[in-house]
């Protein structure tokens, strides 16, 4: 996903990681949330994992410096 300064989160669901999204923020708890991300637009996407084994990083901008992040360097 692109953020707003540029930057961008990446996510890998891995074996039970969930992206969930809902139009407005839910009444009951999403089971496993492990992240809840608010979207300008006011929807929300919940990052639910029931074994925890997903991952999130950040990125920088630029193509070079994502390659160069990707690459551990």
């Amino acid at each position: 996903m692109e953020l707003d300064d540029g930057e961008a989160l990446a996510l890998h669901l891995r074996m039970t990681g969930q992206l969930l999204w809902a139009a407005e923020e839910a009444r009951e708890p999403v089971p496993h949330a492990r992240a809840i991300f608010r979207i300008d637009d006011g929807s929300i996407i919940t990052f639910a994992d029931v074994r925890r084994f997903g991952r999130a990083w950040i990125l920088p901008s630029g193509r070079a410096a994502r390659e160069r992040a990707w690459r551990g360097r």
